[in-house]
């Protein structure tokens, strides 16, 4: 049979652990780097300029959509040639109507510099967006100085605790696990 504290302990874990879950979420968001329609073959190329990917990362992702595209290639060019990190030509399938490419370290420095070109057979863009990914939430945890008590305490409620027991709370602004 487990003890009361026993399941109490138990208890308060399974609900950090849940809060921790609950604290921590990934919100994706989407900047539109260029939207209407835009008939490209390989004489007639679309750029995005250099200026648009001025807040673009390492790890986020450019989705390229389009239309009318059936069999077709895709290339993405960069300063006369092709964008580092990127292959030589994506092919395209009959029921796809866009591509991703998460940006690399090369890619990210040409973008920012040249900004991108997107060519290929005949086919119709209709967007080119941007995405981006945040983590929300509790980023890291420190074990609690129990030595310095003149210290303000919170629960996560924002409540002042004066005699704080095992938990998770906030101290000098920071998650503190104790």
């Amino acid at each position: 049979m487990i003890s009361i504290n026993k399941k109490k302990q138990l208890y308060m874990k399974k609900v950090f652990l849940l809060l921790c879950l609950l604290a921590t979420t990934t919100i994706a968001t989407a900047t539109d780097l260029w939207e209407g329609t835009h008939a490209v073959d390989w004489s007639n190329t679309l750029t995005i300029e250099a200026a648009k990917f001025a807040d673009a990362q390492v790890g986020q992702k450019i989705v390229v959509e389009f239309k009318d595209a059936t069999g077709e290639v895709i290339e993405l060019h960069s300063n006369g040639g092709m964008l580092p990190g990127t292959r030589y030509a994506h092919f395209l399938y009959a029921d796809q109507h866009e591509m991703e490419v998460f940006i690399t370290p090369g890619m990210l420095a040409c973008l920012k510099e040249h900004g991108m070109e997107i060519c290929g057979n005949a086919f119709n863009f209709t967007a080119i967006v941007l995405v981006k990914k945040e983590t929300t939430g509790v980023h890291e945890l420190s074990a609690y100085p129990s030595s310095n008590t003149s210290e303000v305490i919170y629960n996560l409620a924002g409540q002042k605790v004066q005699n704080p027991g095992k938990g998770l709370y906030i101290v000098n602004g920071k998650k503190v696990l104790r």
